[in-house]
């Protein structure tokens, strides 16, 4: 019996740390400011001009029931958490999200190397309606041929010409 216990809790403490670790991102959005929930920001390249529209929204009853709606025009418009998380080649990134709206939800990763020189984007991108509808994507995190991975963040975007609204943005991180 004491050794099907032990071995009980040897399994789990392997289920563990094969789950990874929860990324910190407030995809709940319950911390925010007035404009954009704390830690989220567009992305202002170039690239995007012209830029859409985001904004916080109220999903819910309670106080703290928060999205975001992101409106795109004639580019995507990308909404990223600010923070990077260390990452190496193999770790296993993850990310689920609900979204509503008309149009495609983008979802993944901004990949940067060294100085955070930006790689790659792992990405999904999901045709919406008008009801809430979970998806989910992980990703293995691979060097690319212009260096060693060394961080990512998260990022979401409405295509060109969507406009959707997401919720309950959930990220984690397996590592190798």
């Amino acid at each position: 019996m004491k050794k099907m216990v032990m071995s009980f809790v040897v399994v789990l403490a392997f289920i563990g740390v094969l789950c990874g670790e929860d990324l910190q991102i407030n995809g709940d959005f319950k911390l925010s400011s007035k404009k954009l929930p704390q830690g989220w920001g567009p992305n202002k390249s170039d690239w995007a001009k012209p830029f859409g529209k985001v904004k916080k929204v109220k999903v819910g009853v309670k106080k703290d029931e928060n999205a975001l709606q992101i409106t795109s025009t004639e580019q995507p418009t990308h909404v990223f958490y600010k923070k990077y998380f260390p990452v190496k080649a193999g770790d296993v990134a993850s990310i689920s999200i609900q979204a509503k709206g008309k149009g495609k939800v983008g979802f993944g990763f901004y990949v940067y190397g060294k100085k955070h020189y930006y790689m790659t984007t792992h990405y999904a991108q999901k045709s919406v309606n008008d009801s809430f509808v979970e998806f989910k994507k992980s990703f293995t995190i691979e060097n690319q041929g212009r260096g060693e991975v060394k961080t990512i963040r998260v990022v979401v975007w409405a295509a060109k010409g969507s406009d959707i609204v997401v919720k309950d943005i959930k990220a984690g991180l397996a590592k190798k």
